[in-house]
């Protein structure tokens, strides 16, 4: 029934083929039922816009089709012999070819026009080539270390030793690529004059760690017609090394028990804290406060007192680098966050005098795979900058954790485990501090985040909100005091 101002929707049912034998209902063919929903007049001459989307969806389909039809490759085989002709260079020759060949057959005229196709030619690789015979250029950077999204600055300088200026010359190459950006033309010069030294100077901010320039730069010139590329090499004066990001995290990781914190308790080798273990004589240097004002009235000399030191406690950062257990691409990466908490947990004991060894798991093995704070902590850094963007080799954990189970056990030294969620060998260690990553989250499925009932204390579960979640979980849940 059709109600006031409504549709009326129409209700069709068809039977056909109905009998009855002995007091049963036999369907001898399908009943169709169907339920046409009708605007307000049943003959609706606008289609609903449900029908006009399934027309541009079908139209887009077939037009890719067409376009993939027309784009396929159907003769790969004579790639080889026709490659050329992608190049300016080649089409200029087909007609110098084609020119000559009017020429013999049908006139003279055809001889001008192969002339001048070889006159073209000549000038437009005779022009690039002549003017880089005489062009030096060199590539140095502003400062030999920067941060990732730390400002740096490169400087082109180009010493021109012809009379005439020379235009369109580029400094291109893969030597910045994937650390700054995807571009092969780092930067591109108008003009440079003659007899000269011009110095060019761009600012970047590298957003991968590494080492600058990954790749020999080059100095390429096509001016006038770009029919051929002249290149020569640059020289660079220097590299710069990419850090890591390093998030600045408060207080320091306190130990359970009866051990003392990270700083270790009080040796007796002579140093400035702790109690007098003794008395010597003043050298340069050393403080009026430590000066023993007694002996040194009695003996008539200045006399300091010798106190202890503090005995630092050793502490080992074990970071999984094993490529299987890593998802994600680029910065973003769960590799590229795991070598930045490294980064920042090492950073954070170094500032509270602590002795660091990091130990990376999953290295190719003729990598160096360990390194200390020993000599400070620049070479932990650059270590990390070094490593490789992704881990070639796999390295089996489980012996690696059999070797350090007696210093685990034994309580002498302190250890976090910088792994992701796929690193099984290494979430069974006990007695250490897991920073742990949820690899699915920094790859292209994003899946549950990990709970805190899940293994270890810190948990990273996307690039978005990991460098808040590992300052915000060590400041509440691993550190003891700023």
């Amino acid at each position: 029934m059709m109600q006031p101002g409504g549709t009326a929707p129409l209700a069709v049912l068809s039977t056909s083929g109905v009998s009855f034998a002995s007091n049963s209902l036999v369907v001898n063919q399908v009943v169709s039922y169907s339920i046409l929903c009708c605007r307000d007049s049943p003959m609706d001459p606008n289609p609903p816009a449900s029908e006009k989307k399934n027309f541009f969806t079908r139209l887009l389909s077939n037009f890719g089709r067409v376009n993939s039809g027309m784009n396929h490759d159907f003769c790969p085989w004579a790639n080889r012999y026709v490659y050329w002709l992608k190049d300016p260079i080649g089409w200029v020759a087909s007609g110098a070819a084609f020119s000559a060949l009017v020429g013999f057959l049908v006139g003279p005229q055809g001889f001008v026009l192969m002339w001048s196709f070889l006159a073209l030619l000549a000038v437009g690789a005779a022009w690039p080539w002549l003017s880089m015979k005489r062009l030096d250029c060199r590539l140095v950077f502003d400062r030999a270390r920067v941060s990732e999204n730390g400002l740096a600055t490169a400087t082109v300088e180009i010493t021109n030793k012809w009379p005439i200026p020379v235009f369109g010359l580029m400094v291109e190459g893969e030597f910045l690529l994937d650390l700054v950006e995807d571009d092969r033309v780092a930067v591109g010069l108008q003009k440079v004059p003659g007899w000269s030294i011009s110095k060019f100077s761009w600012e970047f901010r590298p957003k991968q760690r590494g080492v600058l320039p990954v790749d020999e730069p080059i100095l390429s010139n096509g001016f006038p017609f770009g029919l051929y590329q002249a290149k020569k090499d640059v020289q660079v004066e220097r590299q710069t090394i990419v850090w890591p990001s390093d998030c600045k995290l408060k207080g320091t990781p306190e130990l359970a028990g009866t051990q003392f914190n990270i700083s270790g308790m009080m040796s007796d080798r002579p140093g400035i804290d702790g109690d007098v273990i003794g008395v010597r004589q003043y050298r340069a240097g050393d403080s009026l406060k430590h000066v023993h004002w007694a002996k040194t009235a009695m003996l008539g000399r200045l006399i300091v007192q010798e106190r202890q030191t503090c005995a630092q406690k050793p502490i080992e950062v074990i970071l999984d680098l094993t490529s299987d257990h890593h998802l994600g691409n680029g910065s973003q990466s769960s590799f590229e966050w795991a070598i930045r908490a490294a980064a920042s947990i090492c950073g954070q004991l170094h500032r509270h005098q602590s002795h660091v060894e990091l130990v990376c798991v999953g290295l190719p093995e003729n990598s160096l795979h360990q390194i200390t704070n020993v000599n400070g902590i620049k070479p932990v850094f650059d270590f990390l900058a070094k490593l490789p963007q992704l881990a070639e080799s796999k390295e089996s954990s489980e012996n690696f954790r059999k070797s350090t189970s007696v210093r685990s056990r034994s309580g002498q030294v302190k250890r976090f485990v910088i792994c992701t969620n796929r690193s099984r060998d290494l979430l069974n260690f006990t007695n250490c501090e897991k920073i742990i990553l949820d690899a699915d989250g920094f790859g292209q499925n994003r899946t549950r985040k990990i709970q805190s009932n899940d293994w270890g204390t810190i948990h990273l579960n996307s690039p978005s909100t990991a460098q808040s979640e590992l300052q915000r979980t060590w400041e509440k849940g691993v550190s003891h005091g700023a």
